[in-house]
């Protein structure tokens, strides 16, 4: 087992590097469904594979959908979200098939679709489910989860030790982190009471009240009631700790078999945590100090648990709280948004609260809330943290020959995702492409904006999974590739600076390309109607620009309406005073050739429709 050894000082440095270097942050969140026929009750053996985006607005009541899937032994006769847990059959959730558009899915859910049931999402408890002729009960099937690192929380006690220590006020709280890749654990512990020094700490394999067999010693890593570093976890070890079977033990001398342990636990819902220390301070405090903080919330989002433990704090704590305040720069000290002062217990504050604003989440999701430890020595503040989500910053993409500069005429599609890391170390990118006119050779992200030829950046070539015209690739582009992932790269994605195209032999410099976007994006191809009864006749379509609508039930009503690229960005908006006479005549020659979404509203009506220009 490789571990990569570091002293607290060198941690913290390279902690506050990180911090500073991170990734810009936005309220959205997004989840993925990977869907293949692995998944399907029962099994499937095919190629056929599907990603699917569902990204979380900032107001967290709407989400947009986007779903590509290729090989299917068929045309999709259904596709659909049930409510369910990985390797079970779930209830119909939520009917996606009249959005469906080829082997494409693009759409909005809002409303108490969203809002009432946001710990479904949150729980891993949806999944999409694909289903054919062939297949009727589903060829092809992807959970949804939060793109996310993992963050396993231990809360050291002496009851769990075997033999159990029957008198003890030891305690302790650590914090570690999965990279979403798997092959890097973060990790600060600290405690607090103990009998006399830490002679090991050590992680087991095991359950509660079981002795387990050691997967990694941590014990190098000890300074003082301090341990903090990052290993490299071994394949054996993964397993049981993503199901909970792991768990820390920390000896002392008086206590050899164990003076504290607890399992490693990965809570459902938003995590976040913060190393504190006076490093972060402005200007720094000089101060032997050090705390670990441990934030998350409730899959619906409605409760905050908090967790902090500091070490080396030479006088009382008289105050904790989270301020506004971005890393590196000073806090807002004229007031705090969230008080943990009446939770204060010696040198740990522990609780929970259910009157976090929407407001505090969002300065949350975006890493400007700080937490402050307020002392008699330092009133101002003598140690700090940033407060950082686990959730990785997410991205969309929609691939399609229309936004290849100039424009190719092609009948493929496609769709994608990436994510970046918090510490801007790795990008995730799945993304599928079917249709092609031949056998795809290579995909690149290439660095430039929208309607702009770029450069390539990265090559993704050895990821893909060819069959046929047919191309899927699920990987990540690391810090540690011979093209390694920076932080360049990662200011270049927030930027929407960065594309992807898929090429082969007929199409060399792509055929399909599509920008990867770090917004809320409505990629709406099909949208459920609330009046799909309506006659709505859109004509000439295709058309060089001059369309007629025409609506008989909107007859003497107003209308408005929306042209949408397939971007989902709004071209055109016209709101009528009338339609007299049932019709409505909008001129579109100003917008460039393309497929674009056309809708048209009536209060709380609307309906949509695909056109052409030409």
């Amino acid at each position: 087992m490789k571990i990569m050894k570091k002293s607290v000082l060198i941690a913290i440095l390279l902690f506050a590097f990180s911090q500073s270097n991170a990734i810009s942050f936005k309220e959205d969140l997004l989840f993925t469904a990977t869907i293949d026929g692995m998944q399907a009750i029962p099994t499937v053996s095919t190629s056929a594979k599907g990603i699917g985006s569902f990204m979380l607005n900032k107001t967290r009541n709407a989400i947009s959908v986007n779903i590509s899937f290729a090989m299917l032994s068929g045309a999709p006769v259904n596709v659909s979200i049930y409510q369910g847990a990985e390797g079970t059959n779930g209830t119909l959730f939520l009917d996606l098939t009249p959005f469906i558009l080829g082997n494409r899915i693009a759409t909005t859910i809002t409303g108490t679709d969203v809002t009432a049931n946001l710990a479904k999402y949150f729980n891993d408890d949806l999944y999409v489910l694909v289903k054919t002729v062939s297949n009727p009960t589903g060829e092809i099937r992807g959970q949804i989860k939060l793109e996310t690192d993992l963050n396993f929380v231990t809360d050291l006690n002496a009851m769990e030790t075997i033999p159990m220590i029957m008198v003890s006020g030891a305690y302790g709280l650590g914090s570690f982190g999965l990279s979403l890749d798997n092959s890097k654990l973060d990790f600060k512990v600290i405690c607090q009471g103990l009998t006399g020094a830490v002679t090991s700490a050590k992680l087991y394999s095991g359950t509660i009240g079981m002795v387990g067999e050691e997967v990694a010693d941590l014990s190098s890593f000890i300074n003082g009631n301090v341990i903090t570093g990052s290993l490299i976890p071994p394949a054996s070890m993964l397993g049981n700790l993503l199901i909970g079977e792991i768990y820390l033990n920390i000896t002392t001398a008086e206590n050899p078999t164990g003076e504290l342990r607890s399992q490693l636990v990965n809570y459902k819902g938003l995590m976040f945590d913060g190393i504190l220390d006076g490093a972060q301070m402005v200007p720094p405090v000089t101060t032997p100090a050090q705390g670990v903080c441990v934030i998350r919330f409730s899959p619906d989002l409605a409760t905050m648990y908090y967790d902090i433990v500091v070490d080396g704090v030479p006088s009382s704590i008289d105050y904790c709280h989270l301020h506004i305040g971005e890393f590196g720069q000073p806090y807002n000290s004229s007031s705090y948004q969230v008080d943990f002062t009446s939770t204060i217990n010696g040198n740990r504050i522990k609780g929970t609260k259910t009157d976090i604003s929407e407001i505090n989440k969002d300065y949350l999701l975006t890493s400007k809330l700080t937490l402050l430890i307020h002392t008699a020595d330092y009133p101002q503040g003598e140690i700090r943290a940033q407060i950082v989500r686990y959730a990785r910053e997410g991205f969309t993409i929609n691939l399609e020959g229309q936004q290849v500069v100039p424009a190719v005429t092609s009948a493929a599609y496609g769709s994608g995702i990436v994510s970046i890391s918090r510490d801007d170390e790795n990008a995730h990118y799945n993304w599928v492409a079917g249709n092609l006119s031949t056998t795809p050779t290579d995909g690149h992200f290439k660095n430039n904006v929208v309607g702009q030829n770029g450069s390539v950046i990265y090559h993704m070539g050895s990821a893909m999974s060819v069959v046929g015209n047919n191309v899927s690739a699920n990987g990540f582009w690391k810090s540690s590739d011979s093209i390694p992932f920076l932080s360049i790269n990662s200011a270049q994605f927030s930027a929407d600076s960065v594309y992807l195209d898929v090429q082969n032999n007929a199409f060399p410099d792509g055929e399909i390309r599509g920008q990867v976007l770090d917004d809320y994006v409505n990629y709406t191809l099909a949208t459920n109607s609330n009046f799909s009864n309506f006659d709505l006749l859109i004509y000439p379509n295709p058309s060089a620009g001059k369309i007629m609508i025409s609506i008989p039930e909107f007859k003497n009503t107003k209308a408005k309406i929306e042209v949408f690229d397939l971007l989902g960005r709004t071209t055109f908006s016209e709101e009528s005073s009338s339609i007299g006479s049932s019709e409505l005549k909008i001129d579109l020659s100003t917008l460039s050739k393309g497929n674009y979404i056309l809708k048209v509203s009536n209060n709380n009506q609307f309906t949509t429709k695909k056109i052409t220009l030409n």
